[in-house]
């Protein structure tokens, strides 16, 4: 009987080490099972966020435009060529006309004289004037600049509370300035060379 009684101990032991085992098996496979379900939802939701953002996205037409007949041109209209760069305060309502000079003093001029003369011909310069509630970090403004050649470039600027800085172009070596550069704008080098520059 004593036999009897050790065997069955013996399977009794082993069935119950078994019997984790598979359930831990279980766990296991279900976890797994369970993981790759979620990867999957988000890669079809990552798929169907890129999906919308190339559907919301349009490439301009291009068609080349005739150039009118000199009987049907208006006259005038020769003559109707754009000042580039064109600077953008916007929303306008927000700046005063002091604010306005201030930038365009500090940061539109030296902004645009430095790029010309290294080649690049800016199109547009936009300044945004945040709300209150929305300056990131403390900034009032944020500049865009949009350039012939494509070079987009944007900045945050004018700490809330100080005064308004000057501009100056950051490098990846040092930048290079021109004598005349230097010359119109000794307040960008002076704060280009304070920062390290």
């Amino acid at each position: 009987m004593k036999k009897l009684d050790n065997s069955f101990n013996k399977f009794k032991t082993e069935s119950g080490i078994s019997q984790i085992f598979i359930i831990i098996i279980v766990a296991l496979i279900t976890s797994g099972l369970a993981s790759a379900g979620v990867w999957y939802w988000q890669q079809q939701r990552i798929k169907d966020v890129e999906d919308s953002y190339k559907t919301q996205i349009t490439k301009p037409k291009t068609t080349p435009t005739p150039s009118p007949s000199p009987s049907v041109t208006p006259s005038g209209a020769a003559n109707c060529e754009v000042d580039l760069p064109i600077l953008v305060f916007t929303p306008g309502g927000l700046f005063t006309e002091a604010e306005k000079n201030d930038i365009k003093n500090k940061v539109t001029e030296p902004y645009f004289d430095y790029y010309n003369e290294n080649g690049i011909e800016i199109v547009t310069l936009s300044i945004e004037k945040y709300a209150e509630s929305e300056r990131p970090a403390g900034y009032m403004y944020n500049a865009f600049s949009i350039g012939k050649d494509g070079v987009n470039t944007g900045w945050l600027f004018g700490k809330e509370g100080e005064e308004l800085s000057y501009w100056f172009p950051e490098c990846m070596d040092a930048c290079p300035f021109s004598d005349k550069f230097k010359a119109e704008h000794p307040e960008v080098i002076e704060a280009y060379e304070n920062v390290g520059g």
